[in-house]
Parts: structure tokens; sequence; C-alpha cells
């Protein structure tokens, strides 16, 4: 939610949680990026 912190459009990421949980996203934030067609 960007909004609500003054940049509409945009979203946040929390790292304040363990290493294993950020680890086990990593497939479904690669899936995204592929759908949006993103670079990196």
């Amino acid at each position: 939610p960007g909004a609500g912190f003054g940049m509409p459009g945009f979203f946040r990421i929390a790292y304040c949680m363990e290493q294993e949980m950020i680890e086990r996203s990593l497939p479904a934030w690669e899936n995204l990026a592929g759908e949006l067609d993103l670079k990196g």
C-alpha cells in the first residue's frame, strides 16, 4: 500500500522476517516479475 506512505502506485516489502521465509518467497517474486515483464 504505497498510497498510505505517499507513494501511490508502489508497494512496500518488509524485510523484518526470518531469512527462510524471504528465501521461500523468491519463486513467487520471480513469477510476478515474469508476469509483469520485469527484467532484473
